[in-house]
């Protein structure tokens, strides 16, 4: 009986740090429904990125400032991410000059949304969706959103291991208002594969949840989710150069063994270069799906 409270706790604790991680730099103007227009500063950097003729994002501003409660603008793409640091990564790529605090706000139907939502998740405390920007790379426009929903924040318990989802209602009310064909979901992935270095980009169509609590008795629990799309790699040599040029900010600082009970007296252990590539299912990761989890084991 003790053990299993112990693992109980352990749990909880893991989810805590996550949640914790998650909402990591949100700041007071992040909260505001109405939020200062920033335009510059070091939420907005241009990093000057040399992409291929044409196909440099292009950011598309709305001068009137649209309605919170009204419907996402149509586009061709949607990406969308999850934390601020993921945010700010995808301002300083697609909408250079524009801060997340120039994004719209998002807020359709949040009452609806609001029930389901547990006290202190940060949808709750911004009192909306999402945010979201537009823009276009060469011919396509791309809607590029920030969800303040997310797997491991929201649920509030409706039984013994089951709770509210209400992000995926959330994906159900972007496709059917952008129209997009294709949906992207950006995120930090965290030792996937154990020869990816530090900056590789993971590419994946495919997904296993691994859910030990809150959600271990969802008929999705353990369960894959696979994509039939095609993914177009004709630009993918682009992309390695030039995410070579920021290679020498991938640095890792030196570190010491990791312990507690022994006295390490050797040298720290410093990282090797790391090099960013790309990783592709079925062409470098045959089967890789990369677990969802709100436990953090």
């Amino acid at each position: 009986m003790i053990q299993d409270v112990r693992s109980v706790g352990d749990i909880e604790e893991r989810t805590a740090i996550g949640r914790a991680l998650i909402a990591r730099g949100v700041g007071e103007p992040d909260l505001l429904l109405t939020p200062p227009r920033e335009r510059t500063g070091p939420l907005a950097r241009r990093l000057d990125i040399p992409f291929p003729q044409g196909l440099a994002p292009v950011p598309v501003p709305i001068d009137l400032a649209p309605d919170p409660a009204g419907a996402l603008p149509v586009a061709d793409v949607v990406v969308i991410t999850w934390t601020v640091d993921e945010q700010d990564a995808l301002c300083d790529v697609f909408t250079p000059g524009f801060g997340r605090n120039a994004w719209h706000r998002y807020t359709r139907g949040f009452a609806d949304y609001a029930p389901r939502i547990r006290a202190g998740a940060p949808a709750s405390l911004a009192r909306r969706l999402a945010s979201y920007f537009p823009c276009t790379v060469g011919g396509t426009s791309v809607l590029c959103l920030k969800s303040e929903l997310h797997l491991n924040q929201d649920g509030i318990r409706t039984g013994e291991g089951t709770a509210t989802l209400p992000v995926k209602d959330l994906f159900l009310q972007i496709i059917a208002e952008v129209r997009p064909t294709v949906v992207l979901t950006i995120g930090t992935a965290g030792s996937v594969a154990e020869d990816a270095q530090l900056g590789a980009v993971v590419v994946t169509r495919a997904a296993k949840f691994r859910l030990a609590s809150e959600f271990r008795n969802e008929p999705f629990n353990g369960k894959v989710f696979t994509s039939d799309w095609q993914i177009p790699t004709t630009r993918f040599d682009d992309a390695q150069t030039l995410m070579q040029a920021f290679a020498a900010e991938l640095a890792e600082p030196p570190f010491l063994p990791p312990t507690k009970r022994y006295h390490y007296h050797g040298s720290a252990i410093h990282a090797d270069v790391n090099m960013p590539d790309i990783k592709l299912d079925g062409r470098d990761m045959p089967e890789f799906h990369p677990i969802l989890t709100t436990d953090y084991f």
